[in-house]
Formats: C-alpha cells, structure tokens, sequence
C-alpha cells in the first residue's frame, strides 16, 4: 500500500497524552495501588484547563498501515522508514516522532479518538474512529490495520525542534503562565513537578519549551532562574535570554528579588508576626513571618524568608516555631501523617524584582491555591 499523502494534522496534545499513559508506566511508585491512576486524573485535568491555550499542531510526514499481525514496530520502522539506523529509529520513537493509529474497535478507553475535523486533508476519512497512539517505545507490538505515522511540528509558535530535541512535550502538568515578554517569564508551578535536573523530562525546565514563545532567534533554551521544592506550587521566574539569565541570578545572589509565601501550618501563634533568625547547615537563614488567617487548629502565615536555604521555611516553621506545614512528611516529626495525602501546604505567592533590560520594579501574585481555603474551612466547621 502506498503511503498516504503528506497532510497536516492539527492535534490538541491532551489527546496524545490519553494514549501515552495507556502505554507507558509513568508512575514511578508503580507498586502503589492506584497511584498510575490518580496520576491520570491529576495531569488530565492539568492538561484540560489548558487545552485551549497550548494547542500544538504537527504535520504527518510519512504513514505506512500495517497488513500482517505481530510486527514489531521496530522492524515495521526500519522496514518502511528512511531510517539508516536501529538506533535513529529508537531516538525518533523517544523523541515523539512515532504515532501508531489504532482501531476504535480494538481499544477499550475511547477518550482519545480523533475526530475527522482534527485533519487538514481530503483522505480523513482513513482516520476517522482510531485512537492516536504515542509510542516511546520500539518494542510495541503492532495489530493488523494499524497505521504507523511519523511526525513533525506544524506550528512556529514555540522553540523550535532543532533546540528542544523532541516534537512532544513531555507528559506532564501544564504550569499557567502569568507573564511573558522577549527576556523572561513568570510561571504557576504546580505541586509534584521538580524545577530541573532529576529524571530526564521529568521536570519544569523540560516543559518550557512548549509553553513559552522564543524571542528573536533564540540560541538557547527557556530556563529557571531559581528553584522551588518539588512539593511546593507557585510563582517561577524564568530566562528565555542570556542576558536575563546573568542579570536575575545576579539580583537572586544580591537578595534584591523578593518572595512572598503562604503556609498553612498546624497550631497557633502567640504573636502576630514575627523573625526567625536561626542558621540551616551553618550559613545565615532568616524569615519573616505574619499570620494571615487563624481557625481552631490551623494557622494560614505569610513567610518572607530573607535568605534562600534548601528547606528554610519548612526547617524554620516546624523546629524554631513548633508550627509544621500541613501535609509536610519530612518535618512533621510523624505527628500528622492523616494530612500527607493532600500534599503540601506552601506555595511561592509573589515575587518582585526589578526586569533585567527595563530596569523596571515589577510585582506578580496569585491568590492561595484552593485547597488552602478547603482546609480552613473544614477546620472551622469542625469547631462548631
């Protein structure tokens, strides 16, 4: 069978990451029960909420439908590919190069069936009613009728694939963008995500790419300019130039970026405000403190810490005030571990700094996450 046509194909990335959970284990914690699951639902939903912001276009380059049961898709690549290597067909398939659309039919979760409209070609009708799959891996055995696609990015409007390596994001949660100009951007990290290094990809510094627009010729990759804890949600700065890079880690270094956070810690305050001035790993730490909001068990603050030491808030809060965050299974001292599914209560608020090429003082905040005001409002009720 000849190959079908070149054609675009505009593609919302929500329903190639549906398939992509189906096929490959993303939990790391696999032995849990239902956590693959949970996992589904928390970055389905992220991915929803920003479905009609990001919508990632790519274009089908070459398809080929599959005529014989258990072929490889390895051998099926290097078959029916302009492959020279096993090795270039196993980075294109990690890279998100490789589709496999599949039967309606022969798929039990039909959540990511394409409709006809999602093409941009007269031949749709051969797509209609087959669910996308994204195979990063080789080894995927494939079904008869099966049709094996490779793709490219259609749209322009992010980094290009030359810089980024890979035509997918990766399958994770989408941060919320807050501001974005030519040098820098300001983003709502959510909570489970670390900012960079780790697992390759597995971190916000890997989604970037997809998220944020290039400056004019870009030579370089959108980054972090600090770090947030892998527990912790809020506000990011990042550097899409050289420049900023070099001029906000420098203002990091002279302590003139400034950050707000908000804590919901157990216990009460005998003051309203307050300094913790108490060294972490022998250096200086301090952090400034203000109640926020009190109810019967809990207290809502917000910390201004001074310094930028791994953990600060969360050492300072738990061991020199006796008040630990909610949910935090490393400084609770095991004493609320009922609190630990709901994840932690700590978010980066506000941040201001003055912007590397304007010279300009800017200011970004966004309210409490919701499970905040959820919590305070339960512990009142349980006062009644």
């Amino acid at each position: 069978m000849k190959p079908a046509s070149c054609f675009f194909l505009f593609l919302s990335f929500p329903s190639l990451f549906n398939a992509y959970l189906l096929t490959s284990g993303i939990c790391r914690h696999s032995g849990r029960q239902g956590c693959k699951e949970r996992r589904k639902r928390k970055i389905q939903s992220s991915l929803d909420q920003h479905r009609d912001t990001h919508k990632w276009t790519y274009r089908i380059t070459h398809s080929q439908t599959v005529e014989n049961e258990d072929n490889k898709l390895l051998f099926f690549l290097m078959k029916h590919f302009e492959f020279s290597s096993a090795s270039q067909a196993r980075k294109a398939s990690r890279h998100g190069e490789i589709l496999i659309l599949r039967q309606e039919s022969k798929i039990r979760d039909k959540t990511g069936v394409l409709d006809s409209n999602r093409f941009e070609d007269d031949k749709s009708n051969l797509y209609q009613n087959r669910f996308i799959l994204l195979s990063n891996s080789t080894s995927s055995a494939l079904l008869k009728d099966d049709i094996v696609a490779r793709i490219t990015r259609a749209d322009d409007e992010y980094y290009p694939v030359h810089l980024t390596g890979y035509v997918q994001p990766p399958p994770l949660p989408i941060p919320s963008i807050i501001y974005e100009d030519e040098d820098l951007a300001v983003i709502d990290k959510p909570e489970g995500l670390t900012t960079m290094g780790g697992v390759k990809r597995n971190n916000v510094e890997a989604i970037l790419p997809f998220i944020l627009y290039p400056p004019q010729n870009p030579d370089r990759l959108p980054q972090p300019i600090h770090r947030l804890d892998r527990r912790t949600s809020g506000l990011l700065l990042v550097a899409k130039t050289q420049h900023a890079m070099k001029q906000l880690s420098r203002a990091f270094q002279n302590r003139q970026v400034h950050k707000m956070y908000t804590a919901l810690v157990f216990g009460s305050m005998a003051n309203s405000n307050g300094v913790i001035d108490y060294p972490i790993d022998g250096k200086d730490a301090v952090s400034h403190w203000r109640v926020l909001q009190e109810t019967t068990s809990l207290t809502l603050l917000q910390v201004k810490p001074e310094t930028g030491r791994t953990h600060q808030i969360r050492c300072h809060l738990s061991y020199c005030l006796g008040t630990p965050i909610v949910g935090d299974n490393k400084y609770d001292k095991g004493r609320f571990k009922e609190y630990r599914a709901s994840g932690l209560f700590l978010c980066s608020s506000s941040v201001t700094f003055e912007h590397p090429t304007t010279n300009q003082e800017m200011t970004f905040s966004i309210p409490i996450p919701t499970k905040f005001r959820d919590m305070l409002d339960k512990d009142d009720r349980a006062k009644i």
